[in-house]
């Protein structure tokens, strides 16, 4: 049962466009201290000219926050694909956030959307 409002779920959408190979932010989840973190994302991706499909990304990770300190406790990819190596999706520690970062190509314009959900304790 949700004690407050702030136990609840909660769910973000994002959109952006990569134009190369560099590694830029879809999502930036701060964290609190002393908290436990479940995080579900889904992602797809494609060539914004063609509509070739560049990526899917099903994964579910778990971080623990103890005392400022940020660590990914588990993290499973239900399904990933990607159509080049090129291409990459990423979620990982910075500090006391959660980052997820994707990889476009060179001289492609790649549109990158996600939903993520996010659970705190």
């Amino acid at each position: 049962m949700m004690k407050k409002l702030s136990d609840a779920p909660v769910v973000d959408y994002r959109e952006i466009v990569t134009t190369d190979a560099t590694k830029t932010t879809l999502y930036i989840l701060p964290t609190t201290n002393d908290t436990a973190i479940y995080i579900s994302l889904h992602l797809v991706s494609k060539i914004t000219t063609t509509g070739f499909l560049v990526c899917l990304a099903d994964f579910i990770a778990g971080f623990e926050n103890d005392g400022g300190s940020l660590t990914r406790v588990d993290y499973v990819s239900n399904m990933y694909y990607e159509s080049d190596a090129a291409y990459d999706v990423e979620i990982e520690v910075s500090g006391t956030s959660i980052l997820v970062s994707v990889t476009g190509k060179a001289a492609e314009n790649i549109k990158w959307k996600g939903q993520i959900i996010k659970v705190v304790c």
